[in-house]
This record gives C-alpha cells, structure tokens and sequence, in this order.
C-alpha cells in the first residue's frame, strides 16, 4: 500500500496517555523531504531548552525528561491504516543519544516498544532520499555489493622487504625502463 506524502508523526510519549484536555500541549510534528518526524520533534525539544537557558550539557536530560523517556513513531498510508514506522538510521542515532524508549508499528498489525538498544529492536535502514545523498557524495552503500569479480586495489605502499634501506627516486629511475622514456 503506499504511503501519504510528509505523513510520519511523532509525539511525546507522556502525552499519548495524557488526558484529553491535556492535549492542546502536545507537540505533534510532521516529517518531510528534508528530515522526519522524529528528529524535527527532538530538534524542536532542544531548541525550546536553548531558549529556557538549560545548559548544553545538561539537555539531552531536560530533553528526556519533557518527553516522558518516551516518543511515539506512526505512519498512515492512503487508506488510512497504519503503516511501518520504523526509524531511520539517523534518528536511530538520535533516539539512542536521548535513550529514549520508541513505540513504532512494524507493520501487519504488530508494534515495537523498547528503547533501539534493546534486542529484538528493528534494523534501522537508510530512507530512499538519505540514500541519494550518500551516493552523490560518493558512498558505496551496502545495498550495492561489490561484484565478486573486481579487481584488487593496488597497495599504495611498497611491501617491507628484508632490508629497511631506502631507495631513492634516482635508484627506481635507472632500473625502471618505462621511467627513462618519460
């Protein structure tokens, strides 16, 4: 089923068993393009603790104590059923740094709920856009294998002999025919 375009959410924890007059405080927050959900809430955190004047030391802990310890990850798709919300590598990051515990729909009915840490946590994997990015920059991703036919690369330092002389470039140049016809 696909999914609806900038349709991950995440909210604080605390808040999804909050009452319902409480709710007017949660802080609700849409992924897009550019960065999800998860990570635009924590962005959001930090940034509200600049401004209180928390200490940058202290607000990983400010951070995880306004959200409750917890953060709840859902995505709908065009029917309106929830979908797979997994994290990402990146926010698996962030997630992990604010040691928080993350609620998530794996899809086919089944949820995660524990920190990223824990055994049986879902593998992050890469979005479709972090993937582009990465490979513009020249990464080779795991996802494209190296061909079991390609060549070696070839060393850049000589091999140690038994002697630790060294030889000049003058040395190479007299023994080396191809460097003489340059």
């Amino acid at each position: 089923m696909p999914f609806c375009p900038k349709a991950v959410f995440a909210m604080p924890c605390a808040s999804a068993h909050a009452a319902v007059s409480a709710l007017a405080d949660v802080i609700v927050v849409q992924g897009n393009h550019r960065c999800c959900a998860e990570r635009r809430l924590l962005d959001t955190y930090v940034q509200q603790g600049r401004k209180q004047g928390v200490p940058p030391h202290k607000i990983v802990a400010w951070v995880r104590r306004k959200l409750g310890g917890g953060i709840v990850v859902w995505r709908r798709t065009v029917d309106g059923a929830i979908g797979c919300a997994i994290p990402c590598l990146f926010c698996t990051r962030e997630l992990q740094r604010f040691d928080l515990l993350v609620h998530c729909p794996l899809g086919d009915g089944k949820w995660f709920s524990g920190k990223l840490t824990d055994a049986g946590a879902p593998t992050p994997r890469l979005t479709g856009g972090q993937q582009k990015v990465l490979r513009s920059q020249g990464w080779t991703l795991c996802d494209d294998p190296v061909p079991a036919a390609a060549e070696k690369p070839e060393q850049q330092q000589r091999p140690r002999g038994a002697t630790n002389k060294k030889r000049s470039w003058r040395q190479d140049w007299k023994k080396d025919p191809q460097l003489q016809q340059r």
